[in-house]
């Protein structure tokens, strides 16, 4: 591993326990996070890139960020829940942007998963996500 990708390890551990007990009611293994990078910027934000998997069938449950998501999708099929805007359809070669604390969910609707890289821009000192009942 990498000098970069050693220091990114604690960051994504971060990621991991904000982001479990979103999936931990149902599904914990449909969702697979991988970290690419992280890049800090000033007024202490922070910027993060992961590579998601979500499972066929699996969903992604309701949740927030403290910033904002942008993703684009590689692979599969999905429906985009985000409050307040109507559900939509995505697949690979969608992109869409999450505004900050939107709450919003992604089930897989396709034959296969869904693959997606995802950049949040969040406030460094916060979880990266926060689970909705």
């Amino acid at each position: 591993m990498t000098n970069r990708l050693q220091g990114l390890v604690p960051v994504f551990a971060a990621i991991a326990v904000a982001v479990l007990p979103v999936a931990a009611n149902a599904q914990a293994t449909a969702v697979h996070r991988v970290p690419i990078q992280e890049q800090p910027y000033p007024a202490g934000h922070t910027s993060l890139t992961v590579k998601t998997t979500v499972d066929k069938g699996g969903t992604v449950l309701p949740h927030t960020h403290p910033g904002v998501e942008m993703s684009y999708l590689l692979e599969g099929q999905g429906t985009l829940k985000i409050a307040g805007q109507p559900d939509r359809v995505i697949s690979a070669g969608d992109s869409f942007s999450i505004p900050a604390v939107a709450v919003h969910s992604l089930i897989n609707t396709g034959p296969g998963a869904i693959v997606m890289v995802t950049t949040y821009v969040v406030e460094k000192d916060k979880p990266l996500a926060t689970p909705v009942p």
